[in-house]
């Protein structure tokens, strides 16, 4: 099986994760995945 992502990247610069932080590859990789319509907002805690 061959997997095509698209090179736009929607996870935007200025997290607070660390470069090889899971959550943070999990969260780009779904994001890629997902329509380019889709936003994630986190609120603060």
């Amino acid at each position: 099986m061959e997997l095509k992502y698209p090179k736009a990247e929607f996870l935007e610069p200025g997290h607070l994760a660390c470069a090889g932080c899971g959550a943070a590859l999990a969260m780009r990789l779904a994001l890629k995945t997902l329509d380019e319509k889709t936003r994630v907002v986190i609120p603060a805690s």
